[in-house]
């Protein structure tokens, strides 16, 4: 016999989110363990289960197809399996166990057909037992697993002692869904609903946490599971810390978990999503069934605050929401104006519990522990639980698999720690000034990570690098372009011909010198040309417009400019001298090149360059860099990612960004080649392929863009190859 029932709104979205994916009915399998320890009877064990069944219509329930009903049949077979591994030994016992525990989490239940529950009894020795409980969340949920645990244990009391069981009359989930369906349209409903949707009136805030990986099209079910202990001081802290700002520790707990995600992903506005159990609002403690609700808290870090002060601001939302819990979450999100995103949960993507102390107080003498077993399933981004149990506290967190590591999750779950020991440490900090860093975190990044003094010659220059490694590499190849190349012999050479002839014009130590050449070898005549001058040099791209360039050539107060004849006409007026670099060259090369007089006690605190910003919050600013700033800079790039004088560095960067500088003169120091790409082959996927084929590189920095472009091209690293990447955010 059966009768039929209308499912709640819970239930027909659990049920309508299986028919688009089979596959996530795993993430809907609730599983718990009972550690029992003593000699215990089996027989009087079964009887308890169908005695527990016959008490839960929720245990008998299966859903109709139209998914809005469900029947609920007056008896079901037995899900009761009783296995004995006494026999085994102490490895394949734990084989066994683990076997068990993870069917229990991968197994589907027949939705179509049921039972959606399964009881198994497994026994290890005379006195130690474990016995599994499994539901699927339709016709369950986290409090009734625990409510089935512990009418378990009095019914097992009561067959062991052959007496009635002390349970009493207790509410059916088809009363429970009666009751939900009858509120609709009440006033106190109607009530909620405003209230949500006020909420959610200005903004739906949609949580963006960094990840490990970008987010797929469509969210997949797979999860991860870490646990993380709590240490009991810190939980003694905490209580306390509650117990002084006139609230509870769930809601401490609460607000360090928004402020956690507030801090790893920047927003103002999180949301969290916490379940209520339906049971209590009726109160029906002993109701079985899928009554829980999801309330979205909503915690806004516009202003700054303290950590007291954003612990009222939670528990204010929490109380609030707790009253109007009768409002469906899954009926807010139709009414609200959300833009579906497979990838995603709509307005709850990371959710929060509390898991009280579960205590069987009857076993008939038998000693009982309760354990919540792991999930590999998730649908939440990050769903933590805080679990009370016989040994303390623990974090249990599951996360999305697509999105993140095992490691991710750890770290985040340590940084969660560290603030809330900081919010009691520091009560009058701002939020922002709570360190997601334990004291030796803190220790190792900021002291012992950053002792990275080597020693380097404290006199030497960008210029006087590249001389040491022209004289040790004279024959090498130093440059190489579609344009021709130089040995370290001819760039030395052709260099100090050119800082001759600029100290002849008058050129001073720090004094600015505008360059704007192409990029040929000539180019890296010309800047060290003019550090060899004593000068610095002011990169000038003639792709600027020219009011830029104006005006840097103005601030800057160069009063001399290298160009060539294919750039000079795109550069602004100059009232400065001006060499051709090109065209000059026959008087340049034909000078006697004595040895040059460099004009500065300690050229190492000389200006090297200078590099202009973009101006977008008002005028460009000049920012100059001297040559220990750099020297220190490249010493350090020689050292990691690491540089070898066999390496052929493709520069692609234009000079006007401050990268340029690694790209063009890490080589140059290292005994190294620079191979530079022009414009043409830096913009073009396939030409700057071929370029890299062509020239031997073994080494490039360049943007994710380019890498993107390169990628597209067909373009494939050969062994060996080194990819540097940034400049983009």
């Amino acid at each position: 016999m059966t009768k039929s029932s209308p499912m709640n709104e819970a239930q027909k979205d659990v049920w309508t989110a299986i028919q688009f994916d089979p596959t996530l009915s795993l993430n809907y399998n609730l599983a718990i363990g009972i550690h029992l320890e003593g000699n215990i009877d089996v027989e009087a064990l079964e009887t308890a289960v169908s005695l527990l069944i016959e008490r839960h219509g929720a245990l008998r329930a299966v859903p109709n197809a139209d998914g809005v009903s469900q029947r609920i049949f007056d008896s079901i077979k037995l899900p009761f399996e009783a296995l004995d591994y006494q026999t085994l030994s102490t490895q394949s016992q734990n084989d066994a166990l683990e076997k068990h525990r993870l069917e229990e989490v991968n197994s589907y239940f027949d939705l179509d057909n049921g039972p959606l529950c399964r009881f198994k009894c497994l026994t290890f020795s005379e006195t130690k037992h474990l016995v599994l409980i499994s539901c699927h969340h339709i016709i369950s949920d986290g409090w009734s697993m625990g409510v089935l645990a512990s009418n378990l244990g009095a019914l097992y009391t009561a067959v062991c002692q052959n007496r009635t069981p002390e349970l009493g009359e207790l509410m059916q989930l088809g009363a429970f869904n009666a009751h939900l369906e009858t509120a609709v349209g009440s006033e106190a409903y109607q009530e909620a609903e405003n209230y949500w949707l006020e909420q959610f009136a200005d903004i739906i805030p949609v949580l963006d946490l960094p990840t490990d990986r970008n987010r797929p099209a469509r969210k997949t079910p797979k999860g991860l599971q870490i646990d993380v202990p709590i240490s009991e001081s810190l939980i003694s802290q905490l209580q306390k810390a509650a117990r002084e700002q006139r609230t509870t520790l769930y809601s401490y707990l609460l607000a360090g978990f928004h402020l956690l995600l507030h801090r790893f992903s920047g927003q103002k506005q999180i949301v969290v999503g916490i379940p209520v159990a339906g049971q209590l609002s009726v109160d029906a403690e002993d109701l079985v069934g899928h009554c829980v609700n999801f309330l979205p808290i909503r915690l806004d870090f516009d202003q700054p605050m303290t950590f007291p002060e954003l612990l009222g601001e939670a528990k204010n939302q929490l109380f609030e929401g707790i009253a109007q819990q009768s409002y469906p979450s899954g009926q807010l999100i139709k009414k609200l104006p959300i833009k579906r995103d497979s990838s995603r949960l709509p307005l709850i993507s990371v959710a929060f519990n509390q898991f009280p102390s579960r205590l069987i107080d009857s076993f008939d003498g038998l000693k009982a522990t309760f354990e919540v077993l792991p999930r590999h399933y998730e649908l939440f981004d990050i769903f933590m639980n805080v679990i009370e149990g016989p040994t303390g506290f623990k974090i249990q967190c599951t996360a999305s698999q697509d999105l993140f590591d095992r490691a991710t999750i750890q770290r985040m779950m340590r940084s969660y720690l560290n603030l809330l020991a900081c919010s009691v440490e520091a009560k009058d900090k701002k939020v922002s000034r709570l360190s997601l860093l334990s004291k030796s975190q803190r220790e190792k990044m900021v002291v012992q990570w950053n002792q990275t003094e080597m020693a380097y010659n404290p006199t030497a220059t960008l210029h006087s690098m590249f001389s040491t490694r022209a004289e040790q590499f004279a024959e090498k190849t130093a440059v190489i372009s579609p344009y021709g190349s130089l040995t370290y012999a001819e760039l030395e050479l052709r260099s100090n011909k050119l800082a001759n002839h600029l100290q002849k014009m008058g050129v001073q130590s720090n004094q600015f010198v505008g360059i704007c050449l192409q990029r040929t070898p000539d180019l890296i005549v010309g800047l060290l040309g003019i550090l060899k001058a004593g000068g610095a040099y002011l990169p000038m791209d003639p792709n600027y417009p020219e009011e830029r360039l104006k005006f840097m050539l103005e601030d800057s107060q160069a009063n001399i400019l290298l160009a060539e004849t294919e750039t000079i006409n795109e550069l602004p007026q100059f009232l400065g001298r001006t060499i051709l670099i090109d065209k000059d060259w026959s008087d340049i090369d034909s000078a006697n090149t004595p040895p040059i007089q460099y004009r500065h006690n300690n050229m190492s605190d000389a200006l090297a360059y200078t590099i202009f910003t973009s101006g977008s919050t008002g005028k460009p600013k000049g920012v100059k860099i001297t040559h220990r700033n750099v020297v220190n800079f490249l010493i350090t790039m020689q050292k990691e990612p690491g540089i070898r004088s066999t390496d052929v560095l493709m520069a692609v960067t234009t000079l006007s960004f401050d990268i340029a500088v690694l790209e063009l003169f890490l080589p140059l120091v290292s005994g190294a080649t620079v191979a530079l790409a022009d414009v043409e082959m830096s913009r073009d996927g396939r030409r700057l392929a071929n370029g890299l084929k062509r020239m031997n590189v073994s080494i490039m920095q360049a943007t994710p863009a380019t890498w993107q472009m390169l990628l597209a091209a067909g373009w494939q690293p050969a062994e060996g190859f080194k990819m540097l990447s940034g400049g983009e955010p």
